[in-house]
């Protein structure tokens, strides 16, 4: 049908804010709700979040200025999108959980309304490292089981050595089960500490999705533990406590690159890779492919000799997928 704006008169987003982001989400009734910001000050002297829900697919939307958004930061790095969900079991129920630097530094919070958005919960600080560490948290996603349990989950930097985005983080997550009024203690998700990689200062280059089946977490999320961006999935059993950790960027098993650096050829061993339709790259800094030859061996090499020194991505694709990794050109002999 015919798109419409969701904000309006009396609840527009207004110009100040440059990228306003409406998070959405559908009640079991069939109730559609989207929260988003908005800062226009002949509206209200303070930026809000505005709640427009509609019961009749959108041809009418009401209106509700949902709460006061009450702290900020200026730092441009972490990655601070926010999530609403319903409650599968409860159709007034609704969930926002964000990020908020009410003690200084970014830590996640939920604040929920048990009314379809009439009145909302005073917010619930969820990762439960010290307060005002200086250790900053980001990257929240959320999610609700078919009974009501809730999993939150986010990028977490408690362990790491300094205070900015630029450091080692973790993935934790926290359950509040259907019958409580409380999260559980935080648990590690990942299995081990990440290094921070500069790739992460780029727009869309760190994710998570979390989901929460049957009292089993599954968390999707990227991360640079290898040097380059791939996808991990991870499964916990929330009642057993058995987990595996996946690579699901693709089914492309190790590949080894020596010697590297390297000052005239490199050499490329695919072990048992898959051969079909495979083929190698090599990629300068201005993501000019300089080479592109078809692989028809295991071991295959390349002559650096003619390029300049710096760094190269070496590119290998094949029927299931692509690995890449980086090549370090040294001055010839």
């Amino acid at each position: 049908e015919p798109w419409k704006y969701i904000d309006t008169t009396n609840f527009f987003i207004g110009s100040s804010i440059a990228a306003p982001m409406a998070t959405p989400t559908i009640s079991v009734n069939g109730t559609f709700h989207a929260l988003y910001p908005s800062y226009d000050t002949t509206q209200s002297i303070f930026p809000q979040f505005i709640l427009a829900s509609s019961t009749d697919g959108g041809s009418t939307i009401t209106h509700q200025s949902a709460f006061i958004i009450t702290s900020t930061t200026t730092d441009t790095l972490p990655k601070k999108g926010y999530l609403l969900l319903t409650n599968p079991a409860d159709a007034n129920h609704i969930l926002f959980t964000y990020l908020g630097s009410d003690n200084g530094d970014l830590d996640i919070f939920s604040t929920e309304s048990l009314n379809a958005g009439a009145s909302w919960t005073t917010p619930i600080r969820v990762n439960d490292d010290p307060i005002a560490n200086n250790k900053m948290q980001d990257l929240v996603w959320a999610d609700f089981d078919d009974d009501g349990d809730l999993i939150v989950a986010w990028r977490d930097r408690r362990n790491a050595t300094d205070s900015t985005y630029e450091t080692s983080s973790e993935i934790w997550g926290a359950v509040r089960w259907k019958d409580s009024t409380n999260f559980s203690s935080n648990f590690l998700i990942t299995d081990s500490s990440i290094s921070y990689n500069n790739i992460l200062a780029g727009n869309g280059n760190d994710f998570m999705c979390v989901q929460l089946i049957n009292d089993t977490v599954y968390a999707v999320w990227g991360d640079t533990r290898n040097g380059y961006l791939n996808i991990w999935l991870q499964q916990i059993d929330l009642a057993t406590g058995g987990s595996s950790i996946i690579d699901l960027a693709n089914d492309i098993t190790t590949i080894n690159v020596y010697p590297n650096p390297a000052k005239n050829t490199i050499t490329i061993d695919l072990g048992n890779n898959d051969l079909q339709n495979a083929s190698i790259q090599l990629i300068n800094v201005l993501g000019e492919v300089i080479i592109n030859q078809p692989v028809i061996l295991q071991k295959n090499s390349i002559d650096l000799s003619n390029y300049p020194s710096g760094n190269y991505l070496m590119k290998y694709s094949n029927n299931k997928g692509c690995k890449t990794l980086k090549v370090i050109k040294e001055g010839a002999f």
